[in-house]
């Protein structure tokens, strides 16, 4: 009887700690978000790059091989949409999931579609946005693209080290219409 009790107390210690890494956002602070995912966003489109240099989370920087190598592959990346004739028809940005501990930062992924037209071809993208805020400073997120994960899905672990490996990501697919 003692033994299973300890069982019974392991499971409840487990199940108490794993929810004390995860938080909602407020509902104000959840639409906040929203509104930050949509601008950088319709900035991308547009071909402003400066502000999403500016929100980069600087994990990316480091992954990327460094800002030298980073900063004008976007510049790249943004002129290339740009002179593509590619025609953003729709874009949603869904909730923001809740939100994990990594460290000394916080993360949680806002999930994204965009139909858009290119060649005379539409094409849905469902992705996220990874969101990161320092656990001290709750003002100010950082953002890292998740696409990049469709090839590459152990690089949320080694950007974060520290993130709970057992999260589900939102949907990261791109579809042919």
């Amino acid at each position: 009887m003692n033994k299973y009790r300890n069982l019974v107390a392991a499971m409840w210690l487990v199940a108490c700690s794993a929810t004390a890494f995860a938080d909602s956002l407020s509902e104000a602070e959840s639409e906040a978000l929203r509104q930050e995912v949509e601008t950088l966003m319709d900035v991308f489109v547009s071909g402003n790059v400066e502000p999403l240099i500016d929100s980069t989370h600087e994990a990316a920087f480091e992954w990327g091989g460094g800002r030298d190598v980073v900063v004008p592959a976007l510049r790249e990346a943004v002129e290339l949409v740009r002179s593509s004739g590619m025609e953003v028809l729709s874009l949603e940005v869904g909730e923001p999931t809740e939100v994990h501990a990594a460290g000394e930062e916080e993360i949680c992924f806002v999930p994204n579609t965009t139909l858009f037209e290119i060649l005379g071809q539409q094409v849905r993208s469902k992705t996220f946005m990874i969101a990161i805020r320092d656990r001290s400073n709750k003002n100010e997120w950082k953002f890292i693209e998740g696409a990049g994960l469709r090839k590459y899905p152990e690089m949320l672990q080694e950007l974060f080290p520290e993130l709970d490996k057992g999260i589900v990501l939102p949907p990261n697919e791109v579809t042919m219409l």
